[in-house]
């Protein structure tokens, strides 16, 4: 490696692309032997295996009846095979029960076959394949076989690769040979030409150029050099000459001048000494003025990029801004951002009044405006509200600085249109109030429903036991009938709050809007036009018929309350592509192709303040009586479980529009399928273990089912659980167990914890929230079912048989 700087350029070239050749090609031939022989291997692997698979299912029937001769004659086939070294077929002991081994095989046969395998020895291949009938075990078959054949392909391999490198070294030295002739010839001209000019100061020497590349643009540099050093010569050799001349005659001069100045030699002295003081004062002056000058060429330079500076950030500024002079109040400059918000050109603007364009005729603005221009003061993110373009009017921040421009004081006017902020904030927040209401309102309904619960299965235990006609009987009746209302009014508040239970499927919108619009014609009444407009080839959607029924039924009531005197009702659907732009001034939305249900109407509208809270739960501007507040909310919560959102348009005295915005599905919609009715109450005896952290609730589930012959074992939450079971001889048939329970384990735990011991375990669940929000892990199986709350004792006993039915 030391002696590599000392070679030539030629050399270097040559052995630079032998060498990058032959390493590339040693390392795709290496690569490729190492895949060919794995690749080999795994066949070979798989050959054996299969061969072997194919004598076990040959000799099933002969080893279960102890015949080996057609075994023995099978085995002997294979000898055909040269690289077959022994083959043997071993009954369930380990003895042999037919063999067949090459001469001078020298590997042993295994005593023991158990599983299917294949091992690569140093020399040979085994492979082991058990042979079973009927699922009985009967023995093994072994195969082995030598490795000649992978050996020879791996010799063939390296000696290809060994001719490969040969052809690759001969091909890269005639390759080297041809490149080192573009590359060193020019070199060698170049310092040959250095050579001469340096030895014998011959400039007018050129080289040539044998190429328009890299090396032919240094050759014509090379010869510019050698021009401008010839001129440059030439010229200094004439001056030496002038120069010689006019100091001999200068020479003479001066000789003939001394003698004068010999003479006034003492006359000057004194001249010369005043002389020399003033020529240094008038150096220093001169030096001083030089140094001025300097300084105020870097301070003009200074003062330029300053500007340059200034006024690439003002024009390329995102923020509107505007140069204005205090006197006159006109336009001195103005950015590109300026103008857009304007809705003018620039060119336009320079030079016009302040007020000649509409951005602040608001008058608050303005007055504001006009007071800072009179008084100069600064101003800083002050809130206000501008006419943009179109004469929209918008929210801006408004600053303003006192900047001079030469002599002429001006302002420096900045405002940023904070318009899509403020509305998003708005959205934002809105948002944020509705899902901590959700939250609230889930809250609320959980609980509820365990009370409901108790208050159901109590009192139709009660009921059953009452004779028909009394008042009692009546009273309860009236009980149950409260309770199922304030099931209802909990289930709108799951739905508000996205936790109801939902069954989604592939549908088509249109189908479902023709389903409910039969029904609507007489809820609407006689003076309200109802016009149905479906789009054709509208794609299907993924969601819940009935919650999608109620959605648009809710929608129809409010605008028929919303409409006392008649008007029409619209009921339109449309597919749609929602872009990013339309994404971010809808938070609520996201891009994606969508269908849209729009129901527009001819009502009173609503002002901004009701806007703002139509979906809150409760709210309505109905009288009392006439409405419970949960219609929207209901259809807010809906569209949201099924991934979707809703837009309003509304305007008092014109009338309201909802867009339902849901995701477009591409599966085929299905048709419904029409329920089962409900089958005959049995009961059972069976062992139940019922976990529920509500004492009452518990008290009334156990009764219930050992009224119905079930034995029951009790447990308030998850480990007292675990503990009931390790405890029981008698393991229970079924778990019945609340989803929400307290010390750290909920009921998908408890039960995949006890499904573990026992894999057999049936399992029912029940929970006031959907079974979707305890997460996508959770999926009743023909061997679980899932009991919503509140439910009624008669479902319960049916879901529990239903379940260990199955």
């Amino acid at each position: 490696m030391s002696s590599l700087p000392s070679l030539s350029i030629r050399s270097k070239v040559s052995l630079i692309v032998m060498t990058t050749t032959c390493v590339a090609l040693l390392v795709a031939s290496v690569t490729l032997g190492v895949f060919d022989q794995l690749a080999f291997r795994s066949r070979m692997g798989r050959e054996a295996l299969t061969r072997a698979q194919i004598i076990a299912n040959t000799c099933a029937t002969a080893l279960s009846l102890g015949d080996a001769r057609p075994t023995e004659e099978l085995l002997r086939d294979l000898s055909a095979d040269p690289h077959l070294g022994a083959a043997a077929v071993l009954d369930v002991n380990g003895r042999v029960f037919a063999q067949f081994i090459r001469p001078r095989w020298a590997v042993p046969l295994p005593s023991k076959l158990s599983i299917e395998e294949v091992t690569f020895g140093d020399h040979h291949l085994e492979v082991s394949q058990p042979v079973q009938k009927n699922g009985r075990s009967l023995g093994g078959v072994v195969l082995q076989t030598d490795l000649m054949e992978l050996r020879e392909r791996r010799a063939r391999a390296l000696w290809l690769t060994l001719l490969v490198l040969v052809a690759s070294s001969g091909v890269s030295f005639l390759l080297a040979t041809g490149l080192q002739r573009f590359i060193s010839q020019p070199l060698a001209d170049l310092s040959q030409t250095a050579r001469s000019v340096a030895v014998e100061k011959n400039y007018s020497i050129r080289v040539p150029k044998r190429s328009e590349d890299e090396l032919g643009r240094l050759v014509d540099s090379f010869n510019e050099m050698l021009v401008q050093i010839e001129t440059r010569d030439t010229a200094l050799g004439e001056a030496q000459l002038e120069l010689e001349q006019r100091v001999s005659l200068r020479t003479r001069e001066l000789y003939e001048a001394n003698e004068r100045l010999q003479i006034e030699v003492g006359a000057h002295k004194r001249a010369r000494t005043e002389s020399d003081a003033l020529r240094e004062k008038l150096q220093a002056a001169y030096e001083r003025v030089q140094r001025e000058a300097e300084d105020r060429v870097a301070v003009q330079e200074a003062l330029r990029r300053s500007e340059e500076r200034f006024s690439k950030a003002f024009r390329a500024s995102p923020v509107p801004l505007a140069i204005l002079t205090r006197r006159s109040r006109a336009f001195v400059d103005v950015n590109d951002r300026f103008a857009e918000l304007v809705g003018t050109k620039r060119d336009e603007i320079i030079g016009s009044a302040m007020f000649s364009v509409p951005l602040w005729s608001v008058p608050e603005t303005r007055a504001r405006l006009e007071q800072l221009l009179a008084d100069g003061q600064s101003l800083r993110h002050w809130d206000c509200r501008v006419t943009g373009a179109g004469n929209e009017t918008r929210s801006a921040l408004l600053s303003a600085e006192s900047v001079v421009l030469g002599d002429e004081p001006c302002v420096l006017l900045m405002t940023e249109d904070i318009s899509e902020r403020v509305n998003l904030e708005g959205q934002l927040r809105q948002a944020q109030k509705m899902d901590a209401i959700g939250q609230l309102a889930s809250g609320v309904a959980h609980d509820f429903n365990n009370l409901l619960t108790i208050i159901q299965g109590y009192t139709q235990i009660i009921l059953a036991q009452q004779p028909e006609g009394g008042m009692v009987r009546e009273a309860l009746a009236k009980v149950v009938s409260a309770s199922q209302r304030a099931a209802q009014l909990t289930g709108q508040l799951l739905t508000f709050s996205r936790k109801q239970i939902a069954q989604p499927k592939p549908i088509e919108l249109n189908q479902i809007v023709t389903n409910v619009a039969g029904m609507l014609r007489p809820l609407l009444g006689e003076n309200i036009r109802l016009q149905w407009n479906p789009a054709a080839a509208l794609p299907p959607i993924e969601g819940d018929p009935g919650m999608l029924e109620q959605v648009l039924v809710n929608l129809a009531v409010n605008a028929r309350d919303a409409m006392p005197r008649g008007g029409n009702l619209v009921i339109t659907t449309f597919a749609c592509e929602i872009d990013a732009a339309h994404a971010q001034s809808q938070p609520a939305s996201r891009p994606g192709h969508f269908v849209c249900l729009q129901v527009s109407d001819s009502g009173c509208g609503m002002d901004a303040p009701t806007l703002e809270r139509i979906f809150e739960p409760f709210f309505t501007t109905k009288g009392v009586g006439k409405g419970t507040g949960l219609g929207l909310a209901t259809a807010y919560g809906i569209v949201k479980q099924h991934h979707g959102w809703i837009e309003i348009a509304s305007q008092i005295g014109h009338g309201t529009t909802f867009k339902i915005f849901l995701p477009a599905a591409a599966a085929r919609a299905a048709s419904a399928a029409n329920g089962s009715e409900p089958g005959e109450l049995r009961g059972g005896n069976e062992l139940i273990l019922v976990v529920e952290d509500e004492p009452v609730l518990r008290e009334l589930v156990t009764q219930v089912l050992r009224r119905s012959g079930y034995d029951v074992l009790e447990a308030s939450h998850g480990p007292e659980a675990v503990r009931l079971w390790h405890k029981a001889s008698r393991k229970p048939a079924l778990l019945l167990t609340d989803m929400m329970m307290p010390e750290g384990m909920n009921g998908w735990e408890l039960a995949e914890r006890l499904r573990g011991e026992a894999s057999g375990l049936k399992v029912v669940y029940t929970s006031g929230y959907s079974p979707e929000l305890f997460g996508g892990h959770f999926k009743p199986d023909d061997s679980s079912n899932f009991l919503p709350k509140p439910f009624h004792p008669q479902h319960l006993t049916r879901t529990i048989r239903q379940c260990l039915d199955n």
